[in-house]
């Protein structure tokens, strides 16, 4: 079992919409160190911004964390792609490199700065990061292998300065971890339902991922009947 650490360092990211080198369509994955202090607003970091709000952004995706050990994992899978493969690379807005899906649970609470994190959902990668990296696959493959990273809520706004910590205040119970739910919405036996069930009691859970859990349910439901 993994222990939680309690105060972690981060680095934060912000970006403008920028247009992918293909498609030529608008994106926010651009991310770059912002300088400090900055401020964390309902919706994310000041100075963010995200191109298509029907899928990215709000306020149960205010701002995203990638744990910075996955590069290692991406950089052995795609060794061609080693040089663009870096903290930001992927669009995150929190860097960190001593949390992971197995440190975490849905709901958890967090402070950083003057503001106050929850955690929401994992993150779904998307086709954006294949685009932007110039390599077919790379999001099929966090996916696959749940180095994901997260999402959080931001429950109170307030100032992030140089060397503010993400420090844990409230861990909810462990059956809600981050990396046993990922596990769980890949199963497809008919067991995984009462576990998916108890999901949706999970605190701070987003609502478009309890949709994805009862669609989840169904499924499973109409397959092993």
């Amino acid at each position: 079992m993994t222990s939680i650490k309690k105060s972690v360092a981060v680095q934060i990211f912000v970006g403008t919409i920028q247009l992918l080198p293909q498609s030529a369509r608008p994106s926010g994955i651009y991310k770059i160190p912002t300088k400090m202090p900055v401020k964390l607003e309902i919706n994310g970091f000041e100075g963010d911004h995200q191109a298509d709000l029907r899928v990215h952004g709000g306020p149960d995706k205010a701002v995203q964390l990638y744990p910075v050990k996955h590069y290692e994992a991406l950089a052995e899978r795609f060794p061609t792609m080693h040089e663009k493969l870096f903290p930001g690379a992927i669009g995150e807005n929190i860097s960190c490199p001593d949390l992971d899906e197995h440190d975490v649970h849905i709901g958890d609470i967090w402070r950083l700065g003057e503001g106050l994190l929850q955690i929401s959902q994992p993150r779904s990668p998307c086709w954006k990061i294949d685009e932007k990296l110039d390599c077919q696959g790379v999001a099929a493959y966090i996916a696959e292998t749940s180095i994901t990273g997260w999402y959080f809520r931001v429950l109170k706004a307030g100032m992030v300065k140089e060397y503010d910590k993400l420090e844990l205040l409230e861990s909810v119970n462990e059956c809600y971890r981050l990396s046993s739910l990922l596990q769980e919405m890949r199963r497809d036996d008919p067991e995984a339902m009462g576990v998916l069930q108890k999901w949706m009691e999970a605190p701070g859970l987003a609502d478009n991922l309890r949709l994805k859990i009862e669609k989840r349910i169904i499924y499973l439901k109409d397959t092993h009947r």
